[in-house]
């Protein structure tokens, strides 16, 4: 086990999550001292074939959430072998089961690592939203339901605004992979969302974030939107000239 400090918080590297035949591992972030702590579950994006929890946009976000007294688990999940059309989709649903195994383990963790059980979420950039998304949706009533979900510039339509190398042969897929139709037939109440995309978003386009506001808003369920003007695709919770860390930080502390 490896360990990376900072004079606000502790990193520990590549834990197991997984079964032993599993290459896929974890890094935890947690802030310094003994108090009980809230967590979240991040998941990074990459289109489902690409992304690393090693990244330097999941380390800003994780040192960020720590910095502000969260513990974080950043995941690496099953990627896809190929790029375009069925090969991409290739990891699919593993991908979505290994994000179910990570909130198992962090649900497991609690006791040991002084979590907060109570104040736990789920955050996500771009396809990291969208699993984070799935994985809330796929929870049963009586399972522990994240207190809250950030969803950063996720896809939620594999119909609509995707490029025909991005598709699968199979709608039934694509269907099942989409959180705006998972939704349609979804009867549990979710946790408060919040979706932050941007308006110059050429990979996965603002109109998505929009339809899934619409969407959640009319089905009852709470949802924030906030669109930055001129903020393409890939960002953190610090984008050249923003600060999201209030918008983030006040959304999850409110719940």
């Amino acid at each position: 086990m490896s360990r990376v400090s900072d004079y606000s918080w502790l990193r520990e590297l590549d834990q197991r999550y997984l079964s032993a035949d599993r290459e896929e591992t974890l890094d935890y972030y947690r802030p310094r001292g003994d108090a009980l702590c809230p967590a979240v579950l991040y998941l990074h994006g990459g289109s489902f074939y690409k992304g690393d929890k090693a990244s330097e946009r999941s380390i800003s976000i994780c040192q960020d959430l720590a910095t502000a007294g969260y513990a974080a688990f950043s995941v690496n999940y099953k990627l896809s072998e190929g790029t375009v059309g069925d090969p991409r989709w290739s990891a699919w649903p593993q991908n979505l089961a290994d994000c179910r195994a990570a909130w198992d383990y962090v649900l497991d963790q609690c006791i040991e690592r002084g979590i907060d059980k109570n104040k736990l979420y789920i955050m996500g950039s771009s396809a990291g939203g969208t699993l984070a998304l799935l994985l809330a949706l796929s929870l049963a009533p009586e399972e522990t339901m994240p207190k809250g979900i950030v969803n950063l510039y996720g896809r939620v339509d594999w119909f609509r605004d995707t490029v025909v190398e991005k598709r699968h042969s199979d709608e039934s897929v694509m269907r099942a992979a989409s959180p705006i139709h998972v939704l349609e037939s979804y009867k549990n109440k979710l946790p408060a969302i919040l979706t932050v995309h941007g308006d110059a978003d050429a990979v996965v386009p603002v109109t998505q974030a929009k339809m899934l506001d619409e969407a959640l808003q009319a089905s009852g369920h709470p949802h924030e939107l906030r669109v930055l003007e001129g903020q393409a695709h890939s960002f953190d919770l610090r984008p050249e000239g923003i600060d999201l860390r209030p918008t983030v930080l006040n959304f999850l502390s409110s719940l």
